[in-house]
């Protein structure tokens, strides 16, 4: 990924998440990711709704044109609060999704 700067997704809600971000994209079996953040180094995106569990083929191509292509697996998840003392009966951590984490 040759990204000059890292970009970030408009996440006010107002607009859906791109599915092309600083010139890259991410595709999971053929189907593809919306983006959140692209930097030289790093690309955080959302595995789209309803991918099946098992193996998939992820594959990311940059503004160049430069493809990278990996297998990953897809389990499923169960939402939960995830607490200070990881055991999900202490204080929640929370953090202000318009917040930068610190």
């Amino acid at each position: 990924m040759r990204a000059s700067s890292e970009v970030k997704a408009d996440t006010s809600g107002n607009t859906p998440l791109p599915f092309e971000l600083a010139g890259a994209s991410v595709s999971i079996n053929g189907h593809a990711a919306s983006l959140l953040y692209v930097s030289p180094s790093r690309i955080a995106f959302f595995v789209p709704q309803n991918m099946s569990q098992g193996e998939v083929e992820v594959l990311v191509i940059s503004r160049d044109g430069y493809v990278s292509r990996d297998a990953t697996v897809i389990n499923a998840v169960a939402p939960a609060l995830f607490t200070a003392s990881g055991d999900g009966a202490a204080q929640a951590l929370v953090l202000n999704g318009n917040e930068p984490a610190v």
